[in-house]
């Protein structure tokens, strides 16, 4: 887990959440602060913009905030790669 790519969505959820960004660890769970699968899905668009990426179409289980942040990494690797 890249720490760089924490610190931004932790800031994200911090602003999208209205909650201080040391409250969302790497093993909390979406569900315990109330992220729904419509709110994960405007973060993502959200990650999509500020981490100049595009998120893949098919779902993947995004139960945690570590889960997040690993999707998010392995999007930017992939898209680091020569096609």
């Amino acid at each position: 887990m890249n720490p760089n790519t924490l610190t931004t969505v932790q800031e994200l959820l911090a602003k999208e959440i209205d909650k201080p960004a040391e409250e969302f660890t790497p093993e909390r769970t979406l569900e315990e602060l109330g992220i729904d699968s419509l709110a994960l899905t405007e973060i993502q668009f959200r990650l999509e913009e500020l981490c100049n990426i595009r998120m893949p179409t098919e779902r993947f289980a995004i139960n945690t905030i570590k889960d997040l942040v690993d999707l998010v990494d392995r999007v930017r690797q992939d898209s680091a790669r020569p096609a």
